[in-house]
């Protein structure tokens, strides 16, 4: 096991700026982070649903627990509520080695100097 060095750190710092500048990048990250694990996406819906006091009936419909129907802006908020969730608590973030930090999915760089002290392959140097 070796620390990583400098160059291994500026490295990866560059690749988290180059991750957080590529706009297009980031919408189709977000947006794949945002869909990918429909079963976990359902869960996190109905937890939210669950909290905002709304339920979706056998037809589809959206309505209160009293049976009134819900706006549709409202949903949206709560579609908003899933999609911020889906970014910051998702699983497949921990498996694909990124996280959503400072509204950018970047390459979760704890995780990557870990890896580098315990495989000991550091990005070599340029003299």
């Amino acid at each position: 096991m070796s620390k990583p060095s400098a160059e291994t750190k500026i490295f990866l710092e560059q690749v988290v700026k180059a991750f957080a500048k590529d706009k297009e990048m980031q919408n189709d990250l977000q947006s794949a982070f945002k869909r990918e694990n429909p079963d976990y996406r359902d869960r996190i819906k109905r937890e939210e649903m669950t909290l905002a006091q709304i339920r979706e009936t056998p037809t589809g419909e959206i309505e209160d627990n009293f049976g009134n129907p819900v706006d549709e802006e409202y949903v949206e908020l709560i579609d908003g509520f899933v999609d911020k969730r889906m970014l910051t608590e998702s699983p497949e973030l921990y498996r694909n080695h990124v996280e959503y930090r400072g509204g950018v999915i970047v390459p979760d760089v704890r995780y990557h100097l870990k890896e580098v002290e315990r495989s000991g392959r550091n990005v070599p140097r340029r003299n």
